[in-house]
């Protein structure tokens, strides 16, 4: 699993630090947090990069993105891997457990 300090630092890895409490909170299993935090890490890469927030992206944007993945060779299944996990890292709700 991947130590705070192992986190990159784009956007101040603020983003990726509350994602990864959040997919630790919901018992994701740590391979699997190591994965998305990597794809996370390249959506916030690409974000900063193109002068884009995760908060003011529109669609457009978000066809460039997909557009991005497709040139860098990224299959149909992690390109939507890639559009999860971003989706995921701006919705996450905490939910009490029981």
């Amino acid at each position: 699993m991947l130590n705070d300090s192992e986190i990159p630092n784009a956007a101040s890895g603020s983003e990726i630090k509350a994602f990864k409490k959040w997919l630790e909170y919901n018992g994701t299993r740590p391979k699997t947090i190591e994965g998305k935090v990597r794809l996370l890490q390249n959506y916030l890469e690409w974000l900063d990069d193109n002068q884009i927030t995760a908060e003011t992206i529109n669609y457009s944007q978000l066809l460039d993105y997909i557009g991005y993945l497709q040139k860098t060779g990224k299959s149909k299944l992690t390109i939507n891997r890639h559009l999860k996990t971003a989706e995921q890292s701006t919705t996450r709700v905490w939910t009490p457990r029981s």
